[in-house]
């Protein structure tokens, strides 16, 4: 079931959210209805904040061969994490970004390329996972989401974001509506934007 996606402004994306000591079947619902929700708006990420559920849960999800030409969006990795945490942050960047919550807007900020995180898993082991690049980008982005942290905060406000067509709408010389999934990457973009 796709789930409705709060928007900047709802007080509810500020708060800091709790952790979770247990993957009751409920909770494993609520990741299923949240991959899909992400999917269904073209997102590379979303966090349980976004959806008004206070519990600290991200979903994220890239393409496995980030270095490619074209970027196959049928060959991904899909991380479902319960209480992430980022241990470790190496080699800042300027990276462009964008957010759910905030349909329409990109701006530029600084990440780590390279992250260690700790996480529980929906059948209750604890991992270690060290991510580069757009993984390791995104999930830095749903992290800030689980303490009430959003990308303007970043850049001293909305006013400061850029706006930008979304990615369905044709552009000139472009007839037909575009996706990020089922068809190929705008060959003019420098470089993937992390839309969580």
């Amino acid at each position: 079931m796709q789930l409705r996606i709060l928007q900047v402004g709802d007080p509810r994306l500020r708060l800091k959210s709790a952790p979770i000591t247990t993957a009751t079947p409920t909770l494993q619902e609520l990741a299923r209805d949240m991959v899909q929700t992400m999917r269904a708006h073209d997102g590379v990420g979303l966090a349980a904040p976004q959806v008004g559920v206070n519990q600290r849960l991200v979903v994220v999800e890239v393409p496995e061969d980030m270095d490619a030409e074209e970027l196959d969006w049928t060959q991904t990795q899909l991380l479902i994490l319960l209480n992430p945490e980022v241990v470790e942050l190496e080699d800042f960047r300027e990276v462009r970004e964008g957010c759910l919550s905030l349909p329409g807007y990109i701006t530029y900020i600084e990440r780590a390329h390279n992250i260690t995180t700790h996480a529980d898993t929906l059948d209750g082991h604890s991992v270690s996972i060290e991510a580069g690049g757009l993984l390791a980008q995104a999930i830095q982005h749903e992290v800030e989401h689980l303490d009430g942290v959003l990308i303007q905060d970043h850049v001293g406000g909305i006013r400061n974001l850029t706006r930008i067509p979304p990615p369905w709408v044709a552009l000139p010389g472009d007839p037909e509506a575009r996706s990020r999934r089922g068809a190929e990457e705008d060959q003019d973009a420098e470089e993937p934007t992390a839309t969580d």
